[in-house]
């Protein structure tokens, strides 16, 4: 997992399950045992939208720090994910950058990905180059397969 509000400080977890109830402040700790489960249960989806992947504190407001706001993907739906998180909910207009991450090197994750879902509100574009350079993707919502033009091509990403 790793945490964009933190500079990408990353954490690690045998299971998908123990990332995602990390990644939620304990909101959802009953995840699929796996990302390829996940990213077709529309329950899970729902749930993970509903909270924005947050905990809800007791005056109704989602804790800092445990918002999800993208799986990717590595080589398909199959292989293994990075699940990335922040403080705060994405603003909704893609003319904006609310996170961004600028080198998947260092959390090896580059050149791998392949499917993404969003969440909190966010759209993810992947760049092919570290630091935003490069072939792009726009700003796109998912579950989806990330398109045969940048299939395992992105070092680097932002999210609206």
């Amino acid at each position: 997992m790793v945490y964009l509000a933190e500079h990408g400080k990353m954490t690690c977890h045998s299971t998908f399950r123990q990332a995602m109830a990390d990644a939620t402040g304990g909101r959802i700790t009953d995840a699929p045992d796996s990302p390829a489960a996940a990213v077709s249960d529309r329950r899970f989806n729902d749930r993970l939208n509903s909270t924005s992947g947050g905990k809800k504190s007791s005056r109704g407001a989602v804790q800092a720090g445990h918002i999800v706001v993208s799986i990717e993907y590595m080589h398909n739906v199959d292989g293994p994910s990075r699940v990335f998180t922040g403080d705060h909910l994405c603003s909704g207009p893609i003319s904006d950058v609310d996170f961004s991450f600028g080198d998947l090197r260092t959390v090896g994750f580059d050149n791998t990905i392949s499917w993404f879902a969003t969440y909190g509100n966010c759209y993810v574009a992947h760049f092919e180059e570290p630091y935003f350079g490069g072939v792009k993707t726009g700003f796109l919502s998912g579950p989806t397969y990330i398109g045969d033009l940048m299939n395992d091509r992105s070092t680097s990403l932002q999210w609206s």
